[in-house]
């Protein structure tokens, strides 16, 4: 069987998209897994192909008896396009992803079929009746799908040489429970890790096709933010002499934490900033990256809490934290998440055009300023801070010379946040709790904000 697996997406057509890439538009940050998943689960003797638009135009003259997309809300409108030319030319289509999950009765009128939630909690099954000549319109996934038995990924069908980093995934779903985000639709709202020995063996796997990247944990949160399966794996690593990113948020953040994260080589660390700014956020920023750990804030505007205000705090923080990487968003309403049916309650959202849902156009109104003021905010914003937006080969590097650079400042950095009684003292005392609800005028946010009664 003649197989196209396909991720939309055309990054190059979108000019927010461009930080994204390498300088010469060569390479692409990092590449995304569920395609590489599903190919794992599919017969050997099946000639599989991957495209990931973002670094591969999309040949609408190939032939296939099964074209398989994955697409996000932004890239809804083009893959129901591409997905209706095959069709027409006689291969079967199913679509799934994170869209196709929050909207599968518009989905399904382009497709055979349609994957709701975890392609591999029913891709046997679908696999049968496609054989069978049964398929049937949608399969529903179930949420507990456990990941110690999904394959290891087709690493070797992925383009390495077009992305800047590897890419693993230790864990699925998020503690955090953002009300705008889809991932409690697609995994549930608890997280569920991959074995450690597992992790390694795919750590392994990626290091033996290019052993000159980093690796790039892509969970929403690294190991699901489970302290246990943290240390473990941190422990593996550091063993192991791994040099990777990962993502996290200040809601599990502790000095432990930070400190196996240093030690276990650590380089950057993605850290969601709900745009609070507050002075124990800066500490802890700052100490972060006294031991030898860029971090990389990922801010987004809109939230219920924000006002005009918000961006010059946020541009302001920025600076004065010295971190070297951020990523600037709007939010979006996803359909069918909370954000969107708060906002339909209001009558706040003014666009359903998918292709706007890309976290750079503003297609809703904010609570506290107009949607305007939101647009004209962020562009500020990006202007004042486009300098640290871009990717750089240089912070991407797995070179000798910057391992040891970065050894040296952690253990530069931990002598001296010792001498300041701890790195504890830095990262935020007991007795400097965060008064929430002056904050956002509410006790529970629609995104995880920094409280740090628990960051000493």
């Amino acid at each position: 069987m003649k197989v196209l697996l396909i991720e939309t997406g055309n990054a190059k057509d979108e000019p927010f998209a461009q930080c994204w890439y390498n300088e010469d538009k060569t390479r692409f940050a990092v590449p995304l897994l569920a395609l590489p998943v599903l190919a794992a689960m599919m017969p050997l003797e099946w000639d599989i192909q991957l495209f990931d638009e973002k670094i591969h135009d999309i040949d609408l003259s190939l032939e296939a008896d099964l074209v398989c997309f994955s697409f996000k809300t932004k890239d809804a409108k083009r893959t129901y396009e591409y997905a209706d030319h095959f069709r027409m030319h006689g291969s079967t289509v199913i679509l799934g992803g994170v869209h196709a999950t929050l909207m599968p009765e518009e989905a399904a009128v382009h497709a055979d079929a349609v994957v709701i939630g975890e392609a591999e909690g029913v891709w046997h099954e679908i696999q049968g009746d496609l054989c069978a000549g049964s398929l049937k319109k949608s399969y529903r996934s179930p949420k507990t799908t456990p990941l110690h038995n999904v394959p290891l990924p087709r690493f070797d069908l992925i383009d390495n040489p077009r992305y800047c980093v590897h890419a693993i995934q230790t864990a699925r779903g998020c503690l955090v429970g953002c009300d705008f985000c889809p991932i409690q639709e697609m995994y549930g709202g608890k997280s569920k890790c991959k074995p450690v020995a597992r992790v390694m063996k795919e750590v392994e796997t990626v290091l033996s096709i290019d052993p000159n990247k980093n690796i790039f944990f892509v969970d929403e949160m690294f190991c699901g933010g489970q302290r246990g399966h943290q240390r473990e794996l941190l422990a593996e690593l550091r063993k192991n002499d791994v040099d990777f990113f990962c993502i996290s948020d200040f809601k599990v953040i502790d000095p432990g934490y930070i400190w196996d994260l240093a030690r276990s080589g650590c380089r950057k660390l993605s850290i969601n900033m709900p745009g609070t700014c507050l002075p124990q956020e800066l500490k802890a920023v700052k100490a972060i990256q006294k031991l030898g750990i860029d971090v990389w804030g990922f801010f987004m505007f809109g939230f219920s809490f924000h006002t005009t205000d918000t961006f010059k705090r946020v541009v302001d923080f920025v600076g004065e934290s010295g971190m070297k990487n951020i990523t600037i968003t709007v939010m979006s309403p996803f359909p069918n998440t909370n954000a969107a049916r708060m906002a339909e309650k209001r009558g706040a959202i003014h666009s359903n055009e998918w292709e706007r849902y890309d976290q750079c156009h503003v297609v809703f109104t904010p609570e506290q300023m107009t949607a305007q003021q939101l647009e004209e905010g962020f562009h500020w914003a990006w202007a004042q801070l486009e300098n640290r937006l871009y990717i750089r080969e240089e912070d991407f590097s797995r070179s000798t010379q910057n391992k040891n650079f970065r050894t040296l400042k952690r253990l530069g950095g931990a002598a001296s946040l010792a001498t300041g009684k701890a790195i504890s003292r830095l990262l935020g005392k007991k007795d400097e709790p965060v008064d929430l609800e002056s904050i956002i005028g509410r006790k529970r946010a629609e995104v995880s904000i920094t409280t740090h009664n628990t960051m000493g």
